[in-house]
């Protein structure tokens, strides 16, 4: 089994999340409860897919967890910013960061992954929480839903020890298939995965995903 550990890796700003709430950050403090095509839209608990047998595969490290991708990858691009799995059929397999900056969260607040959970599991009707910063991220993250969630995607939740992933299906997104991770032992960053491979495939990748233990 052939390993790769990433290190180094920063934030990649990714185009979808730039647009959806900038109107609502303007308004500082006073950000407006979701409304509209979305805002309802939740992930369905889903069990964990069951992984691939076969031990033809390639071992990725990366912050402090690990997947495998299938032994077809053909190349292997590492940069600051992202890093790209193509496999021998032309399509690649995207790695990158989600921190506070990159989902333009204030650090005062809910944590990354506590955010990552409003936007995929919470709706206005949840109760928000008491404390005046959480709420503001809680606010921020729902407001999110109306650009990631209004052209109703299929949305799925897998949790598994200390992993929780949150899969995207046809998104607004140039990629078919997005997955932001979340580690509870590592709580103000996501790892993300995308690609436009087949969904059989994408989903044995995710079938891989665990972190170190504590």
């Amino acid at each position: 089994m052939k390993c790769i550990w990433l290190v180094g890796l920063t934030i990649i700003l990714l185009p979808f999340l730039a647009g959806p709430c900038d109107a609502f950050r303007k308004a500082e403090g006073s950000i407006p409860i979701c409304k509209g095509p979305g805002c309802e839209t939740v992930a369905v608990e889903t069990p964990w897919p069951e992984a691939p047998s076969s031990d033809e595969s390639i071992t990725v490290l990366f912050g402090g967890g690990s997947f495998r991708v299938p032994s077809d990858v053909a190349s292997v691009g590492i940069g600051d910013n992202l890093s790209v799995f193509r496999f021998k059929s032309g399509e690649p397999l995207l790695l990158s960061r989600e921190t506070f900056s990159a989902l333009k969260l204030p650090k005062r607040g809910l944590s990354v992954i506590e955010a990552a959970n409003v936007l995929f599991t919470k709706t206005p009707k949840d109760p928000e929480p008491s404390g005046k910063d959480d709420r503001k991220s809680w606010r921020l993250m729902l407001s999110m839903k109306r650009g990631f969630f209004s052209t109703n995607p299929r949305l799925a939740v897998y949790r598994k020890g200390p992993v929780t992933i949150y899969q995207i299906t046809e998104g607004p997104g140039p990629y078919r298939n997005v997955a932001l991770v979340a580690n509870a032992h590592s709580r103000n960053f996501l790892m993300r995965l995308e690609s436009n491979c087949e969904d059989k495939k994408f989903i044995e990748v995710l079938s891989t995903i665990s972190a170190k233990e504590k």
